[in-house]
């Protein structure tokens, strides 16, 4: 057979080539449009063709080049011309592959290639003899030649390419196009074929992407017209290596892929476009549509496969099957499971599957008449199972229509008809549910509609013929923020009933206006099984009336509203109650009223709490003495909540009160009782408070019994008590001859118990069980000097003991009032108070003193406030304290002069200077941290040292015709403190200091309650150092004034630094400073308008 290839620029190629053209003439002819950009790739591979033949070469000359330096001696003898034009030659092939390398297609064109062919075929004839080295020289020269022949060849292809190629056709109807890259002719003696390379290009009708996907198909030597392939198999993106199974394309922003396997292909023939071949499946990732089996994990775990051949691009509609039918769920409906056998892919323009419709809800892009162009993927029919969310609900075959999943999600709707007879029974004495009819709509992924129909049965209300209270329910579907199916269920009283409730038999309840009905869907995990089920529980809310009629109590026209009963924990709370416009009610003819009523749930108990008061005796007349006897009382009516129905089980007494008030004495007592309380656990509570007018007495006693397990590391239920009685003393018992007589005394003991002390009130305002102490006991007097208004004092003291039976603590506490009576445990009407708490932890070595003073309200015109001191030491750290930085010791002298001071050594002394007030940092203009607020936290970092404060600051106000103001504020702060401060410090302890002053002035006269300023004027100065080396200065000083009103006004500010602080960004003073030297005053002056009238130049308001 004879074969030839012809170049384009013969006339038989271009007959052919216009041949091919006319094939497809009905599409789109062109050279430069789209397509020349799609046929880029095959230009620059050839071109890398080129310069790949180019580097082989260059290779090659270098093994000749060694074999010629082997053989330099003898070169005379190997080549016939001799070794030196033998090298040039060598050199000059190099220098020229070298250049190939870096050519383009326009540098190729202007070589003369034929050349290169006759060098190499000059070079190898020129070879003589059998030696070694020119049997060696001369195989490589042969490979040089065949490898710059094929270089040739390329060169001539890329050029000829280049001239002519590329040339398409384009269907935008079917949006495909046909690159075809090369066309060649062949002739034989027999037969003769047309070939050619080809790319084709289909551009997906279905995406929801920024970008269009397109698919491309590459083919090398198409037979057109002759016997062989036509096939242009499906050509990947690059970044897919040759193993990978499944070529992803995405569909809907990374949420739906085309993946199509490598056997696709496109096949065309004389007609264009003959049949297309796709093979692979459509992946939804988890946020789409996920597998409803548990044991299935991963992000696209749901596949459709499919094998399709497509002869019309334009009416692209096949069915895909799931994985053995696979059942599937959602994210907006995580409890319900869909099963789907087959997906119909709809990328069709001319028509819909069969059978197809928009689901309710669906909003479609446009008209109905136009739903052919809707594309996407629809599941005509599928199974629904609602077993996971409404085990009760015999739904697990119902069926729903058109569920499509385009760009917008997953949308669909179904409804069904319920049997209420294969209904489960909720088996619950409270409320029951029967439902007739249910349906749920979907669009774009998220529940849309949908609902609940049915009857709910109140078991516990019944009427008189013993029928139970029934609701119509209307429920209506939604999804919740974590993507569960929730319900919400409204409710519809058929008609006004009185109905008996079962926590008194004898009480009628009236339902009224506002009765509502809730439903809630909630999750239950099992801690052993690690699983979540779901939960219904239906919850009725009732306003209305409550009748009592029995021998005991009777009640008319009681009103409540929120009155709650619920199948779920808890199951009864009783709302709100009104108790006003109720006729007073009797017990055995004594007066009886109730004060409150509320209802609660504990465990499987409904409880009805009732705080009642009844009158045992009162005044006959207006004109009696005070006297009278009552108990109030707080009792539990309590229900177990059965399987299927409530019953009484008994009656608790929380709490009694009795009240006993006559003309000579007062008499109270409490006892109340608690179970399962979280902190006091069971146990009970008993308070006694008796006062007599003949002899003084005032006395009392409290106890607390019980067990918990509160504040047991190991939760263990231990005993505790706590029993405690005081008493005051009749006038004139001696305690300390001649002068000293006793006022009271008291006594505590308790075990596991902890009594919390307050210095100020002096007394226990709180006991809580400890199993830390073991025993303790406190024991205290009062007494007063010569008369009780002179001085009044109480002292106590106390120990308690661990369990293993030593001293744990010990406490001394005291508090004197001078020159005033402490009646009462009442010192404000002393004109001194002071106070003193001394302890000692044995078990962890601490001290503590606490030392307080302060002046009574009847001298604080004169003088008021007061001092502290804290004293404290433990192993590894001591403190004495008399006031602090942040809460320095004041003084105020008749409410004018205010004095402040403090001093701290020891541990816990701050390592910064306390800030500025805010008037004084206000004046510099600068900003701070500190000066505007109470948040001092720098103050909190610490070390050991002291540190010392004084100030003073006083204002005087002159008002009258002529007013004035004036305003001082000054003081020093030094601190000298251990700590590590910066690298470049001297000395581990650092002094810090600061001196700072503040004054503020104006005058002016008033008139008629107006003020007419004359002048204002405000400075400030500060000074602020720290030494040793690193020594750091830093000062400001500036003022402003006001003349006038404001008519002249203006202020200066000057600043001065030396050195560098120790801590930069530090933040003393609450001031962070630029770092400059020292800044030049600034000064503003008087300034006029065009008519000389004086302007503000820089408002301050």
């Amino acid at each position: 057979m004879k074969k030839a290839k012809f170049k384009f620029g013969g006339w038989l190629m271009k007959a052919i080539f216009l041949a091919s053209l006319l094939i497809f003439s009905h599409g789109q002819v062109y050279a430069n449009a789209s397509i020349v950009n799609s046929t880029k790739k095959i230009a620059t591979d050839n071109i890398n063709k080129v310069k790949s033949s180019a580097t082989e070469l260059v290779e090659e000359l270098k093994a000749i080049k060694e074999d010629f330096s082997k053989a330099s001696e003898n070169a005379s003898d190997i080549w016939k011309d001799g070794g030196d034009a033998a090298s040039e030659s060598l050199s000059k092939l190099n220098e020229t592959f070298e250049k190939i390398k870096k050519m383009d297609v326009d540098g190729l064109k202007k070589m003369d290639l034929e050349s290169l062919k006759k060098t190499v075929d000059e070079l190898k004839s020129s070879v003589q003899g059998e030696s070694d080295a020119a049997k060696s020289i001369r195989t490589h020269l042969g490979n040089l030649e065949s490898k710059t022949a094929k270089l040739v060849n390329d060169a001539k292809n890329c050029i000829n390419l280049a001239y002519t190629m590329p040339v398409g056709i384009r269907s935008d109807h079917m949006k495909f196009e046909l690159s075809v890259d090369t066309l060649s002719y062949t002739r034989d003696l027999e037969k003769g074929s047309v070939a050619l390379d080809a790319h084709a290009y289909w551009t997906l009708p279905f995406t929801a992407c920024d970008e269009p996907i397109t698919l491309g198909f590459k083919g090398e030597n198409i037979i057109l017209m002759g016997s062989g392939e036509s096939k242009i198999m499906l050509d990947p993106p690059a970044e897919f290596v040759d193993t990978v199974d499944y070529i992803p394309y995405p569909l809907s922003k990374d949420r739906i892929y085309l993946d199509l396997k490598r056997t696709s292909y496109v096949e065309i023939d004389c007609n264009g476009f003959k049949e297309m071949y796709l093979q692979g499946r459509v992946r939804f990732k988890s946020d789409v549509i996920y597998s409803a089996d548990a044991n299935i994990t991963g992000d696209s775990v749901m596949l459709a496969n499919f094998e399709i051949y497509i002869n019309d691009l334009n009416d692209f509609l096949f069915e895909a099957g799931f994985d053995n039918g696979q059942e599937f769920k959602i994210k907006a409906t995580q409890d319900v499971k869909y099963k789907a056998e087959q997906l119909v892919i709809d990328f069709s323009t001319k028509r819909n599957a069969e059978n197809f419709q928009f689901p309710k809800g669906y909003k479609a892009p446009f008209a109905p008449e136009d739903a052919a162009y809707w594309t996407g993927f629809a599941i005509k029919t599928l199974a629904v199972d609602l077993t996971q969310q409404f085990p009760e609900l015999p739904v697990d075959k119902a069926a729903a229509y058109n569920m499509l999943i385009d760009e917008t999600g997953v949308s669909g709707w179904f409804e069904t008809t319920l049997d209420t007879e294969k209904q489960k029974s909720s088996n619950n004495s409270t409320i029951d549910a029967k439902f007739t009819e249910i349906s749920l709509g979907l669009s774009g992924g998220k529940v849309s509609g949908g609902g609940l129909a049915g009857e709910l049965t109140v078991k516990p209300l019944k009427d008189k013929k013993g029928q139970p209270l029934v609701l119509g329910i209307d429920g209506k579907m939604y999804s919740s923020a974590s993507g569960h199916l929730c319900v919400d269920l409204k409710t519809e009283v058929k008609k006004d009933m009185q109905y008996d409730i079962p926590l008194v038999e004898t009480t009628t309840l009236t339902l009224g206006q506002g009765t509502s009905f809730q439903y809630q869907h909630v999750e239950v995990t099992d801690e052993v099984k690690k699983e979540t089920n779901y939960k219904n529980i239906f919850t009725l809310v009732m306003n209305g009336g409550l009748d009592v009629n029995n021998p005991l109590v009777t009640i008319e026209g009681l009103r409540f509203e929120g009155l709650k009963i619920s199948s779920g924990s808890p199951h009864f709370s009783a709302g709100k109650f009104s108790l006003n416009g109720v006729d007073v009610p009797a017990l055995h003819g004594l007066p009886f009223s109730i004060k409150s009523l509320s209802g609660k749930s504990r465990d499987n108990k409904a409880i009805l709490s009732a705080d009642v008061n009844l009158t045992l005796i009162g005044k006959e007349t207006t004109d009696d003495q005070k006297q009278g006897a009552s108990v109030d009382a707080k009792f539990n009516l309590i229900a177990n909540v059965g399987q299927n129905d409530w019953s009484i089980s008994g009656l608790e007494v929380e709490k009694i009160n009795v009240n006993i008030d006559y003309s000579s004495f007062h008499l109270n007592g409490t006892i109340a009782s608690f179970k399962n309380n979280e902190i006091y656990g069971d146990g009970f509570m008993g308070d006694v408070r008796l006062s007599m007018n003949i002899p003084k007495i005032d006395a009392g006693l409290t106890a607390y019994f019980g067990k918990t397990s509160y504040n047991d590391p190991n939760k263990k239920t231990y005993k505790y008590w706590y029993v405690s009685g005081y008493s005051s003393m009749p006038p004139g018992i001696v305690l300390f001859p001649p002068a000293v007589y006793l006022k009271s005394v008291s006594l505590a003991l308790y075990s596991k118990s902890k009594p919390t002390f307050d210095i100020n009130q002096f007394r226990v305002t709180e006991v809580k069980p400890d199993p830390s102490t073991k025993f303790g006991f406190r024991a205290g007097i009062g007494f007063y000097g010569a008369q009780d208004n002179l001085i009044d004092a109480n002292a106590e003291m106390g120990m308690e003991f661990s369990s293993s039976g030593g001293v744990s603590n010990m406490f001394l506490n005291g508090r004197v009032g001078i020159l005033g009576k402490g009646e009462g445990g009442n010192f404000s009407e002393s004109f001194m108070v002071g106070t003193v708490a001394c302890k000692y932890d044995f078990e962890n070595s601490i001290f503590d003193l606490d030392v307080n003073a302060k002046t009574g309200d009847k001298i604080k015109n004169i003088i008021k406030e007061g001092a502290s001191l804290q004293l404290h030491t433990e192993p590894e750290k001591w403190y004495c304290h008399i006031g602090t930085a942040s809460s320095p010791v004041k003084l105020t002298f008749m409410e004018k002069i205010n004095g402040s001071t403090y001093l701290m050594f020891g541990h816990d002394v701050p390592t910064t200077l306390p800030p500025l007030d805010p008037k004084i940092s206000a004046m510099f203009n600068v900003t701070q941290s500190t000066a505007t607020s109470t948040d001092h936290s720098d103050m909190f970092k610490t070390g050991t040292g002291f540190a010392f404060g004084v100030a003073l600051s006083f204002d005087v106000h002159l008002n009258s015709f002529i007013y004035a103001d004036l305003e001082f504020l000054g003081g020093i702060d030094v601190l000298v403190v251990r700590g590590d401060f910066c690298p470049e410090a001297s000395s581990k302890y650092r002094a810090k200091g600061q001196v700072y002053v503040y004054l503020d002035a104006a005058a002016g006269i008033k008139f008629r309650k107006k003020k007419f300023e004359i002048v204002e004027f405000s400075a400030a100065a500060d000074l602020m150092g720290e030494v040793p080396k690193p020594v750091f200065v830093e000062g400001n000083i500036a003022f402003k004034y006001r003349i006038l009103g404001g008519l002249v006004r203006g202020h200066a500010h000057a600043k001065y630094t030396h050195g560098s602080p120790c801590d930069p960004g530090r933040k003393d003073n609450g001031v962070i400073y630029d770092g400059s030297e020292f800044n030049d005053l600034i000064e503003e002056e008087k300034a006029t308008d065009s008519q000389g009238r004086a302007i503000d130049v820089n408002s301050e308001d």
